[in-house]
């Protein structure tokens, strides 16, 4: 019972570091200078997959049909940041990825 009980405590701590340790690689690559544009590029892809795949809906009497996007507050941010930027070549995508969060929360 103890190996099962420490099994599955060790398997949430793995996905809680997991979890973590992504937001980070993701904030961390988004912030970088243009010239890691590949970083760059591989974290709005796994940023638009992570919610694409993860946007569940909760239907309630109270909300129409709200979703909820599984990415932390940090890497919002960061992806509006890249928005707001002019000069940055990935500032249509990140949009994008705004306007698609948008519409699964209003949807």
């Amino acid at each position: 019972m103890s190996i099962l009980i420490l099994s599955v405590s060790a398997s949430l701590n793995f996905s809680t570091q997991w979890i973590l340790s992504t937001d980070h690689i993701a904030n961390r690559s988004l912030n970088r200078d243009i010239k890691y544009a590949v970083e760059k590029e591989q974290a709005i892809k796994l940023i638009r997959t992570m919610v694409e795949i993860g946007t569940t809906r909760r239907d309630s009497s109270i909300s129409s049909g709200v979703a909820v996007v599984p990415i932390s507050d940090v890497v919002l941010r960061s992806v509006i940041a890249v928005a707001e930027h002019l000069d940055d070549p990935f500032r249509p995508i990140c949009i994008e990825t705004l306007t698609e969060i948008c519409k699964s929360h209003l949807a």
